[in-house]
C-alpha cells in the first residue's frame, strides 16, 4: 500500500470525501535534467519541481516539464492488473475523456497552442486523492492521437505505462546469460532499456537459470516475461514509474492493509467459472552448456580460388534444431582432434600438394547458433581446396525435456466438478519436473475453486496497490485475500473502484544455491 497521510486515510474511509485529481501531460516533450522533488520552502507553487510521493528516486520520465489539464477531465480510467498463475508481467492502462470545445486537442488545429504535437508516445501523468492531497496513479505515454468527437467535444487519450513500450523494443544483438539468478537476468534487460539500477526494485531471484538466449529482433518484452514465469514472479511498472520484480514468495509476508465490508462495498460476486484453472500443463525443454565438442564438419571439400577468398556459415543443430553456442574454437592447420582444426590439398579429392602455407583463417564470427569463417588463399596461381573441417565449440544443449500435468481433483469432476479449465505453460526456463510440478500445484491450489477469487466494486482506496491483502468481513465470513487487479473509475459518479482479490498459496520451496541447509524451505513435491 502507497504510504499516505493520516488524514488522507480518514478521508478514505470517511463519509465525506472531496475527490481530488491531476492529470498531467507533456506534448512537447520538454526534458528538465535539474527537476527535483518538491520542497517546502525551496520549491515554486505551480513550479516544475515534483511532489514526492512514496518514492526517493527521480525517474527519468519524471523529468518532463508537465502541464495541468485537470480542469478540463470530464473522466478518467485506469486499471493495473497482476495475475502471477497467469500472467509475468503487470501493465496499466488509462483513458481520459477531455473537454474539447474550442479544439485544443483536435491534431488538425493549426490554431491550437498544441499543434504539432498531439501526436502518439505524449508523457502522461494521473494523481488521485481527497482534498487537495493527491498520491500517483499511473504514469505512462499515450498509444495513439486523440479520439475526437465533433458532435460531443470531447477529446479521448488511451495511454499505457512506460513498461509496454520497453517490452515492444525489439532486440538489436542476440543476448546470452549463463549460471545467472532471474532477477540478475531481469536487471540486464531492463538496463538494456534505458532503466538505470536506481529506478528498479527487484526481489531476489528463486531460481538459477544455467542458460538462457534470446535472438536478435526477438521482443525485450518476451525475454523479461519468460525469465518472470520461470518462477511464477511479476514484473510491474508502480504507480510513481519505478520498474518492480517480485518473486513468487515476495507476498508470503504481507499482511492486511485494509477491510472492506458491506459498508464500503457496494457489489461482491465471485469470479465466473472460465477464470477456474483446475488442471495445468508445463513444457520446458531446458538448456544447460556442455563441455567442449565437436559440433560441425564440412560434407564435402571447399574450393577458395586462387588469390581469393571465402566466408563459410556453418549452422549448429542438433535433435531439437538450432543450437546455441557460447564458445567455438577457431579452426587450425590439423592441430589435434579435441579442438576445431581444417586441412587443405591442391586436388579436391586430398591426392596432392596440401599447399597450407598459402591458406589461413582471417575471420571469425561466432552468432551463438551459426558462424562465419573466412579463409583467404594468398596463392596467385591457383586453386586451393579445404578437405576437411571441423569444428569444436560448447553447446548448450536440452538436459530436460519436461512436460508435467497436474490435475486438482476435487475441482474436476464427471458430476459434481468442472469441466477441466487447462493452463498451458511453454517455458524452457523451467528447470526441472520439480519446478515444473511446483508450479503446476500452486496454480491449481489458487484457482481450482470458485470461492478463490471475487471481485469487489468499492469506494475507491486510491493508496491500494496490487499485492496488498485486504480482509473481507462481515459476520459470517472473514478471510484475507491478495489483491490482484484494481480498475479505478473518476466521473460524476465519483470515484469508485472494482478490485479483484484473489487466493494466494505461497509455498517456499528449497531453492539450490539460494536457501539454506536448515533453514525453513521445504524440498519441493
Amino acid at each position: 500500500m502507497q504510504t499516505v497521510s493520516s488524514r488522507f486515510t480518514q478521508l478514505t474511509d470517511g463519509p465525506m470525501r472531496p475527490i481530488t485529481f491531476r492529470v498531467l501531460m507533456a506534448f512537447n516533450k520538454t526534458y528538465d535534467p535539474d527537476i527535483e522533488f518538491f520542497t517546502i520552502g525551496g520549491s515554486t507553487i505551480g513550479g516544475t519541481d515534483i511532489l514526492k510521493g512514496t518514492s526517493n528516486t527521480i525517474q527519468e520520465w519524471d523529468k518532463y516539464v508537465y502541464e495541468d489539464y485537470s480542469d478540463r477531465v470530464l473522466s478518467i480510467e485506469w486499471e493495473r492488473e497482476a495475475e502471477p498463475p497467469t500472467s509475468a508481467i503487470t501493465l496499466a492502462t488509462a483513458s481520459i475523456v477531455m473537454d474539447n470545445h474550442d479544439d485544443l486537442f483536435t491534431p488538425s488545429n493549426t490554431a491550437s497552442p498544441l499543434y504539432g504535437n498531439i501526436l502518439p508516445k505524449r508523457p502522461i501523468r494521473i494523481n488521485a486523492g481527497f482534498a487537495g492531497e493527491t498520491i500517483p496513479q499511473f504514469i505512462g505515454l499515450t498509444d495513439s492521437k486523440p479520439e475526437i468527437n465533433e458532435k460531443a467535444k470531447t477529446a479521448k487519450f488511451t495511454a499505457m505505462d512506460f513498461l509496454k513500450f520497453m517490452m515492444d523494443q525489439p532486440l538489436d544483438e542476440e543476448l546470452m546469460y549463463l549460471d545467472m539468478r532471474t532477477d540478475e537476468i531481469i536487471q540486464a534487460l531492463l538496463e538494456g532499456a534505458g532503466v538505470t539500477t536506481s529506478q528498479m526494485d527487484l526481489d531476489i531471484g528463486s531460481v538459477i537459470i544455467p542458460f538462457a538466449y534470446f535472438s536478435k529482433g526477438s521482443k525485450r518484452g518476451d525475454a523479461l516475461a519468460e525469465i518472470a514465469e520461470a518462477e511464477l514472479g511479476n514484473i510491474s511498472m508502480s504507480e510513481a514509474g519505478r520498474a518492480t520484480f517480485q518473486n513468487r514468495q515476495n507476498w508470503s509476508d504481507n499482511t492486511s492493509s485494509w477491510t472492506f465490508n458491506k459498508q464500503n462495498t457496494l457489489e461482491r460476486k465471485a469470479a465466473s467459472a472460465s477464470d477456474i484453472i483446475n488442471v495445468v500443463e508445463v513444457y520446458s525443454q531446458a538448456r544447460a552448456v556442455m563441455a567442449k565438442q565437436k559440433l560441425w564438419e564440412s560434407s564435402s571439400a571447399i574450393e577458395i580460388p586462387k588469390n581469393s577468398s571465402i566466408d563459410i556459415f556453418p549452422d549448429f543443430k542438433d535433435d531439437y534444431g538450432a543450437l546455441p553456442v557460447t564458445t567455438m574454437d577457431d579452426p587450425v592447420y590439423i592441430a589435434s582432434a579435441s579442438s576445431s582444426l581444417y586441412a587443405t590439398n591442391e586436388f579436391e579429392d586430398g591426392s596432392g600438394r596440401p599447399l597450407n602455407s598459402f591458406v589461413s583463417l582471417t575471420a571469425s564470427d561466432l552468432f551463438s547458433t551459426s558462424a562465419k569463417l573466412t579463409f583467404t588463399n594468398s596463392n596467385t596461381t591457383q586453386s586451393i581446396f579445404i578437405t576437411q573441417l571441423e569444428l569444436f565449440a560448447t553447446p548448450a544443449k536440452v538436459q530436460n525435456d519436461i512436460y508435467v500435468r497436474v490435475e486438482d481433483e476435487a475441482s474436476v469432476g464427471d458430476r459434481d466438478g468442472y469441466e477441466e479449465n487447462v493452463k498451458k505453460i511453454e517455458n524452457n526456463y523451467i528447470q526441472d519436473a520439480t519446478a515444473a510440478t511446483s508450479i503446476g500445484r500452486i496454480i491449481t491450489e489458487d484457482r481450482g475453486q470458485d470461492d478463490d477469487q471475487y471481485d469487489l466494486l468499492v469506494k475507491a482506496v486510491p493508496q491500494l496497490q496490487i499485492s496488498d491483502v485486504v480482509t473481507w468481513d462481515e459476520p459470517d465470513n472473514t478471510d484475507d485475500y491478495f489483491v490482484t487487479r484494481i480498475s479505478s473509475t473518476i466521473n460524476t459518479s465519483g470515484f469508485r473502484q472494482t478490485v479483484r482479490t484473489s487466493k494466494r498459496t505461497i509455498n517456499l520451496y528449497f531453492r539450490i544455491g539460494i536457501s539454506t541447509i536448515g533453514g525453513s524451505d521445504k524440498i519441493g513435491p
